[in-house]
């Protein structure tokens, strides 16, 4: 487990024991640390720190020994790195450089310093890049204004063709009329279990994962054909008491994109049956897309602007909300009915600053059924630590039964206990709408320690004897 902040990097062993890695930023001159993943195989692991001005570090966690392996090409629409994580096969750590005014790939494999292979690439100014869902082939999105957009290489980094596969005349302007797609290219892109759908500033065209071919073209503006009665959404209103509550909208009272919506931050579910997207235009409002028939299906309006949406890994239809202004929403897009608010200790404090959401999910499906795992979230903050919500209620914890397994799920839940180490949680009831006390997981083996502190809302990140 990594505990990434700008100044340091703390990375914690599940498989029990006290192994405990710190890696400090030192003086701070490279900037801030903005992002820290896991690299290796079941022998040796590394982890890959990413600073702000773009230097990118290899740790060894077994000797302790740190490589710079490069610097990243900062300043894009995207990442510049990417892991490939497929069960059955090898991760492999991809980063893109600028060196020489040319973009340039480097794909590393576990445990080595040295690239396995790098490529001078053809585009013009490289803005992302992403492996695909399988694993085999990796994309590098070009710049909007670059054609080809979108190159695709195998996963050993040989190319393989690029979209569109050949450029395109442009057409000459004539006196008087205004050609509002003329130089906007693809600005983002996402992989889908059977597409990769490139975003441009209206459209969302879907090629074949395997022949990337064009597949179809799907556009945010309604046609002059298209029935309006069909399209429904929702808008979020709060009272003055904080009361939250939304709005069914349909026909022409529905909030619909104009000729300045531009598409952004496609997000696909696990199931590939829904695609969200946003507006620039418009931060708060969600659309979301049946890939079945290629066109929107519902709209939502938040009341703060949307910072983050992610898709459940195991309940295809479930997306997790998070606003600007630190509110949760869990929203069932295949039941066609309004999100719901989940509240926290962390909602309305002036003193929490800016929070993250994400879920805490089975390693794999067979770990638990659906009848059997209960929704879980890990909130963090920068000032005021961590906690965990139950939306549904707190699974049953059997800490005499099986303990043999060790993904984070069974960690954070606490159906694996961790002697000897300390963490404490908060337990969220959606049904009550209000966040209970203290709990604490391995149930009084904390000490007499715990006991004192039992009356601070949320563990201090300061202190690292809080947290293990």
């Amino acid at each position: 487990m990594i505990l990434s902040a700008p100044q340091a990097v703390h990375i914690f062993s599940l498989l029990g024991g006290s192994q405990k890695v710190h890696i400090s930023n030192g003086s701070g001159s490279l900037g801030k640390i903005i992002a820290a993943e896991i690299i290796g195989d079941e022998g040796r692991q590394q982890a890959v720190v990413v600073f702000e001005f773009g230097r990118v570090n290899l740790w060894d966690l077994n000797t302790g020994r740190g490589t710079e392996i490069g610097e990243a090409k900062m300043g894009g629409r995207g990442n510049p790195w990417t892991v490939r994580r497929v069960s059955g096969k090898t991760e492999v750590l991809a980063l893109l450089s600028r060196v020489a005014a040319q973009d340039v790939l480097s794909l590393f494999l576990p445990t080595s310093t040295t690239p396995l292979r790098s490529v001078i690439l053809p585009s013009m100014d490289a803005q992302s890049i992403s492996w695909s869902t399988c694993g085999q082939w990796l994309a590098i999105l070009d710049s909007s204004l670059a054609s080809p957009s979108v190159y695709f290489f195998t996963a050993d980094g040989y190319l393989f063709r690029s979209y569109p596969p050949r450029l395109e005349t442009t057409p000459p302007i004539t006196p008087g009329i205004e050609i509002d797609t003329l130089g906007l290219g693809c600005r983002t892109m996402t992989w889908t279990p059977a597409a990769l759908a490139l975003c441009s500033a209206q459209t969302i065209t879907l090629l074949d994962k395997r022949t990337f071919s064009l597949r179809t073209t799907m556009s945010i503006l309604p046609a002059a054909s298209t029935n309006l009665s069909s399209h429904f959404g929702y808008q979020e209103t709060v009272s003055s008491t904080n009361a939250r509550s939304y709005t069914y909208q349909t026909g022409t009272s529905l909030a619909r994109p104009t000729a300045k919506a531009t598409i952004t931050d496609p997000r696909t579910s696990p199931n590939g049956l829904y695609l969200v997207t946003r507006d620039e235009s418009a931060p708060s409002v969600l659309t979301v897309w049946d890939l079945s028939i290629k066109t929107p299906l519902m709209t939502l309006q938040q009341h703060a602007a949307v910072r983050r949406i992610v898709w459940h890994p195991q309940r295809g239809n479930l997306l997790l909300i998070l606003s600007d202004d630190n509110s949760l929403h869990l929203w069932d897009v295949g039941s066609g009915d309004a999100p719901i608010y989940i509240s926290h200790a962390l909602s309305g404090r002036s003193d929490v600053g800016r929070i993250d959401a994400r879920w805490v999910a089975a390693s794999t499906a067979a770990e638990t059924s659906d009848a059997e795992e209960k929704l879980a979230l890990v909130v963090t903050t920068r000032k005021s630590g961590w906690l965990v919500l139950w939306p549904e209620g707190r699974a049953a914890v059997d800490l005499e039964g099986d303990v043999s397994r060790d993904s984070l799920y069974d960690i954070l839940t606490g159906r694996t206990p961790l002697p000897g180490e300390k963490i404490r949680d908060v337990v969220e009831d959606s049904t009550r709408g209000s966040a209970m006390g203290l709990d604490d997981t391995f149930r009084n083996k904390v000490g007499e320690k715990a006991q004192v502190q039992q009356d601070r809302s949320l563990v201090d990140f300061e202190d690292d004897s809080e947290i293990f």
